[in-house]
């Protein structure tokens, strides 16, 4: 054979090696794996809560084959149950408000939250992102016309829907932002590709370290195979499958122990799937003991010691609810944050039943339900969480409390002297002792987790070098939302939860 000849017949080798090493890398099966590659620029995205969905439109934006993988039957995780708002700065709503409000206060507000240990360059993209997330949410059809203050703000800042008309069942802020989004999301069916009962069961690397996909189940009860695993390929892979607060035997008692056994707001998919995959490829994590407990959650009277509880909304305190103890004296100012109001509960709290939680009364008026949305606690009005009485009376006789003690509470806090209310300087309504009172017992639940993945302000997770006291990017892999860490600090302010998962998703 010919010199010239040989090396064409080398070279032909060669490449049928290569092309064949690539069909097996992305078609073909090993080990009893499937592995899928339908297209050069493909995005899988692990969770399907806001962050998920926002990632996933925003993928398909720019031209990206998307797979949105999430392990349970339906879409929308823990971000479905949000009920207070959305934070942001310089929108619509503010300007028709004539807000004061700037950048910089919005800033301050949520490092001075985090306790000074949040990262400052991802809250200052949080920030000055959030006039845009909140334009996006409004481009998908969701109202965020009205805006409140809650607790730890400077300003009226938390944005959600206006009341709907009275034949039209109101919903809250999480559920309606989650469902317009699906609703955009399975527009796109061509290109996004939702897969539902799929559990992420690893994190796929190459040889350089980069994440070039998943592997994953059918988690399903009616899988044919539950065991049988897929390799689902990718350009990048976007962790957006939230927290570890339901994750009471393994992440939170691993670093939240005190807090291991009280009660929790979170569905039982929130154990931290994300920070597990990342941490076995040697994901830096950050702040996981920094776990927030939400002051407020209701109290079912039928059901006191359920380990698994609704959230009261920051907005039911933002719109003048106060806190009353068992002798029906306030004790907190309930705008404070939200681990400075939880703590007041503990201390000043009484205890329902021998080994239920400790509790406290939160009291609206009929100006403070109309302000929240009369509509919006049928439900809660429905399970027997919210007890009307007809006057200030009634209620004392009712709750076994000192009318004469009670009625100098409610007079001190209609004079709206700060010094007689605990610093309060917000005060949205006023208590008339012979108008009707709505009473519901709350008690502190963990509601949310600020660790997590380490990211950069590009939402890439990182990589702790040991010895090299630096932290270097995890290639083609993200993260967004309650799954990174470093954007809240030790303690969220009320409402970034769901602007954390726009602008980072």
């Amino acid at each position: 054979i010919c010199p010239s000849c040989m090396r064409v017949q080398v070279l032909l080798v060669v490449v049928i090696v290569a092309c064949l090493a690539v069909y097996l890398n992305r078609v073909g099966h090993m080990h009893g794996f499937t592995f899928h590659y339908d297209h050069p620029n493909t995005v899988v995205i692990v969770g399907g809560g806001l962050a998920g969905l926002t990632a996933a439109l925003s993928a398909h934006q720019e031209g990206a084959i998307v797979y949105l993988l999430d392990k349970e039957p339906r879409l929308g995780g823990n971000s479905a149950k949000a009920s207070s708002g959305m934070n942001a700065v310089n929108t619509r709503a503010e300007h028709v408000a004539h807000s004061q409000d700037t950048i910089d206060d919005f800033i301050n507000d949520t490092i001075q939250s985090g306790g000074g240990t949040s990262v400052p360059s991802l809250v200052d993209k949080l920030v000055r992102e959030s006039a845009e997330a909140a334009s996006f949410l409004e481009s998908k059809g969701v109202d965020l016309s009205v805006i409140t203050q809650l607790g730890g703000h400077s300003y009226a800042r938390t944005h959600r829907a206006k009341a709907p008309p009275p034949n039209v069942p109101a919903r809250n802020i999480g559920f309606e932002i989650t469902s317009k989004l699906i609703a955009e999301v399975e527009k796109y069916s061509s290109t996004i590709h939702v897969l539902t009962n799929a559990k992420v069961e690893m994190l796929l690397t190459n040889k350089l370290g980069e994440v070039v996909g998943v592997a994953w189940r059918n988690s399903s009860q009616k899988a044919e195979d539950p065991t049988k695993e897929e390799y689902l390929y990718s350009d990048a892979v976007i962790l957006t499958s939230g927290g570890y607060a339901a994750d009471k035997n393994g992440l939170l008692q691993r670093y939240y122990p005190q807090g291991a056994d009280l009660p929790t707001t979170n569905g039982p998919w929130a154990t931290g799937d994300a920070i597990r995959l990342a941490e076995r490829i040697g994901a830096k994590l950050t702040l996981m003991d920094k776990v927030q407990v939400h002051p407020t959650v209701f109290v079912d009277p039928k059901d006191p010691s359920n380990p698994t509880k609704f959230l009261a909304p920051e907005a039911l305190r933002g719109v003048g609810g106060v806190l009353l103890d068992k002798q029906g004296r306030r004790f907190v100012n309930e705008l404070s944050l939200r681990s400075v109001v939880t703590e007041a509960i503990f201390s000043h709290g009484f205890r329902v039943g021998e080994a239920g939680p400790t509790c406290a009364y939160l009291v609206l008026n009929d100006k403070a339900v109309e302000m929240y949305q009369a509509g919006a606690l049928k439900f809660y009005m429905s399970k027997g969480f919210i007890v009307s009485y007809k006057d200030m009376d009634e209620m004392a006789t009712a709750l076994n409390m000192d009318k004469e003690a009670l009625h100098k509470t409610f007079t001190e806090y209609n004079g709206h002297e700060a010094g007689m209310n605990f610093g309060k300087k917000t005060f949205p309504v006023d208590f008339v002792p012979t108008e009707a009172f709505h009473v519901i017992t709350i008690t502190p639940s963990i509601h949310y987790t600020m660790g997590g993945l380490l990211i950069d302000t590009q939402a890439r997770v990182m990589r702790g070098t040991p010895g090299s006291g630096a932290d270097e990017i995890i290639p083609r892999l993200y993260a967004a939302g309650e799954a990174s860490g470093g954007v809240h600090g030790a303690n969220r302010l009320a409402g970034n939860s769901l602007l954390e998962c726009v602008v980072y998703g």
